[in-house]
């Protein structure tokens, strides 16, 4: 290695531009990732069947999705220092990339 690992803060950088990314792909208009995140979707269309039925058959004790006027998915009882990890998993799955 010429010039040593790769910071975190830029590895976190990345994870967060591909997790902003997908979220677009899935209709979202707004992620907020504190202690928990929650992803803001345009419209109630956005909440397909197949994100629905992966969502409560894989994630159903740490994702809860909300249908009011507008409508979320909120993640939550993950660990902070795993939370960018588990949404792109999630993500990755619900947007088949």
């Amino acid at each position: 290695k010429i010039y040593g690992d790769i910071p975190v803060e830029l590895v976190n950088l990345i994870k967060i531009a591909y997790i902003k990314n997908m979220c677009g792909i899935l209709g979202a208009s707004k992620i907020s990732i504190r202690d928990k995140a929650i992803i803001y979707l345009e419209s109630k269309e956005n909440l397909t069947k197949n994100l629905i039925d992966i969502t409560f058959d894989n994630y159903k004790d740490y994702i809860n999705i909300n249908v009011s006027s507008t409508p979320m998915i909120e993640i939550f009882n993950v660990k902070s220092t795993e939370l960018l990890e588990f949404l792109i998993n999630y993500l990755q799955l619900i947007t088949n990339n």
